[in-house]
Parts: structure tokens; sequence; C-alpha cells
């Protein structure tokens, strides 16, 4: 996947090699900044960012009134970009109010994920594998025909949560989520 692509060619030693992967970076967030004043803004830093020679993440200045309308441009628009994109995230432009808000165990309290849909395809499911873990389980794993997903990404072979443990089995459709996983539903033909 992408965000595999991307951290494996930071860690590369062989510069030669990174430079053939075409990977640009987008700043996103800007983590400190000494003797800059943003105002307390977000957007100030996004500019700021820019203004330093780095591309930034696309992004619109959105109240309650036309966050909607807002991320429902973002869907219509995502396809046009020249690299996957599984979300958007909105953040408070008041960055001392954000913080104010704290954070679950996790993630912070001041932002919002928006997931695009998930993307489905129909492929052939060829056989079931079973494989060791690292823990000594053995799980199936799905052979199947490839499919090609966002960006290229084509999938097989694929952890099976449910094997089927009977036929007629004849194929899965797979899909892209989120967390960049796949996973199966597995379709019985009538007899």
């Amino acid at each position: 996947n992408p965000r595999n692509l991307c951290s494996g060619s930071v860690r590369q030693l062989n510069n030669e090699i990174t430079a053939k992967r075409n990977v640009n970076f987008f700043a996103f967030s800007l983590v400190s900044a000494e003797n800059v004043d943003f105002e307390n803004s977000h957007e100030k830093q996004f500019l700021w960012l820019r203004e330093q020679g780095f591309e930034i993440v696309e992004y619109k200045v959105v109240t309650a009134e036309n966050l909607e309308e807002a991320v429902s441009w973002f869907s219509e628009h995502i396809s046009e970009n020249d690299f996957p994109s599984d979300g958007l995230v909105a953040v408070y432009d008041d960055i001392s109010y954000g913080h104010s808000l704290g954070r679950t165990a996790k993630f912070p309290r001041d932002s919002m994920a928006f997931k695009w849909a998930d993307e489905i395809r129909e492929t052939h499911l060829w056989e079931i594998e079973w494989s060791p873990s690292r823990t000594g389980l053995i799980n199936p794993v799905a052979i199947f025909e490839p499919v090609e997903l966002a960006a290229g990404d084509a999938r097989s072979p694929a952890a099976i949560v449910f094997p089927p443990l009977t036929g007629p089995w004849t194929f899965a459709p797979c899909r892209r989520s989120a967390g960049n996983w796949t996973s199966f539903w597995r379709k019985k033909f009538p007899r």
C-alpha cells in the first residue's frame, strides 16, 4: 500500500532506489517552529509551510454551516488526485481551543475523521491455504485472482476472517478499507 511504500522508501539506504519511487511529501501539520507567530491558527501554519517551499495538503476553511458541503466537495474531487486517500480530517483552526479539548487514549479531540466509502471489487477465489502465524496459530489465507484497487493497488493473497469450510464457494468480493486491510465476503451459490 502507499503508506508502506513511503515508509520503506524513507528507510531505504540506497538513495538511487528511493529516487526511482517518485515519492512526494505533502505537509499536513506543523509540529513546531521557533520564533514564528501563527496567531493561534492552523491555516496560518499551512500558509507559512507553503512560504517555506513545502507542498501542503489541499484544505478548505469551513464552518459548521458549510462542513457537509466541503466534505462532499472533497469526496467528489478525490479521484482527481495523483495519490490515494482513505479519508478527510476536519481540525479546529483555533490551536489553543483544540488543545483545551484534550485527547482520548489514542487521538486528539480537536479533529474529526471522515472515511471514504469502501472500494469493492469482485474476484475469483482459487484456493485456501493454511499458514502458521508467529504465535503458532494456523490461519486461512485466500488465494484469489488479483484485483486492482485504488492507485494500482493489486491484492492477492489475503487473510480470511471466517474461512469457508464447505463448498460450493466460487468467488469473494474484496474491499479496501480505511485501515488498508482486505477482507472477504463469501458468496454461496444455491444448489
